[in-house]
């Protein structure tokens, strides 16, 4: 029976991922919207089961995928197979819809690949962000104090790029703490809030790019004119990010690769670093999965060494014959 089971069309995958509230990330959208277009590609009409996707996995651990990128893939098939069963009524008799939806459901609880390879990306050094901070510095107009703060938001509180993107001036609340702080609040993914926290030279840097942008609401971080004059009104692009920080990292002489989500796994590997338990990164790093945080410690060798000499610091009373 599952065999004569056909898709009479092609579902409409990304209408229905705009329509999810809960996709509310551009990056997030785009991110489905590929992965689904290569497994829509291979299911061509056929019904999905569970055995489709298993074999669909395995073509892409053929296709040379690590374990991490599968399973980013089987996260958006099981997402898809949840709204499967939802659509099923639509386009199919109310016989076949059942079994369409039955056999999506299985689909939905596939569990993702064992194994654990490090993805790509690395663990920034102290002197890079001190680097990166003084070629902001050194420019003295109002880009060198956004881009500044941009940088520092970004070490101090490991938000992904899209949720730095995403900030307004209505989400810092200023505390009575002592030293001064402030809390930052995080649009993150699925809806989720969470709060960051400034200190220091993060603070300090936010409240030069203020005085520079003014106090008036909207978008935190804005585009700036070839004149100087910043567009509050407006809020930076992704592509503008990117450019800042490709000019700040060549500014800064450093040779490594360096992206945005560099600054995310150092937050996390420096929270790790210092002595927090991985619920605590979890809560800070908002992610729904512990593993998830574990996967991002990209701290060097060398403080892995240590904490196994510390743990194994024992002497051993060997008699003389």
């Amino acid at each position: 029976m599952t065999n004569q089971l056909t898709t009479p069309q092609p579902l409409p995958y990304a209408a229905e991922i705009e329509r999810d509230p809960r996709l509310n990330s551009t990056h997030t959208r785009r991110a489905y919207r590929a992965a689904l277009g290569k497994f829509e590609s291979f299911r061509a009409g056929r019904v999905l089961t569970v055995s489709l996707v298993e074999e669909y996995l395995v073509t892409l651990q053929r296709d040379g995928l690590k374990p991490s990128s599968v399973n980013h893939a089987l996260a958006t098939i099981r997402w898809w197979a949840r709204r499967v069963s939802k659509l099923a009524g639509e386009y199919a008799s109310p016989e076949d819809a059942r079994r369409i939806a039955e056999l999506a459901a299985h689909v939905s609880n596939i569990e993702d690949l064992k194994g654990y390879t490090v993805s790509p990306g690395r663990h920034m050094d102290e002197s890079e962000i001190v680097a990166l901070l003084q070629a902001c510095t050194t420019d003295r107009s109002p880009a060198g104090r956004r881009d500044a703060a941009i940088l520092a938001v970004a070490y101090a509180t490991g938000a992904r790029i899209h949720e730095i993107k995403g900030l307004t001036v209505e989400d810092i609340t200023y505390t009575d703490e002592s030293p001064p702080s402030a809390d930052l609040l995080i649009k993150g993914k699925g809806e989720k809030e969470r709060v960051a926290y400034l200190y220091n030279g993060a603070l300090q840097a936010l409240d030069l790019w203020i005085n520079a942008r003014g106090v008036t609401h909207g978008p935190l971080f804005n585009p700036i004119q070839k004149g100087g004059k910043v567009i509050a009104s407006s809020e930076i692009s992704l592509e503008g990010l990117r450019k800042i920080l490709a000019k700040r990292v060549k500014q800064a002489a450093i040779s490594k690769k360096l992206t945005w989500h560099d600054f995310r796994r150092t937050y996390i590997g420096r929270l790790l670093d210092s002595g927090a338990d991985i619920a605590t990164a979890q809560e800070l790093a908002g992610h729904a999965d512990p593993k998830t945080t574990a996967a991002y410690d990209r701290r060097p060798e060398r403080r892995k060494r240590e904490a196994v000499q510390i743990v194994t610091n024992i002497t051993l009373e060997i008699p003389s014959e």
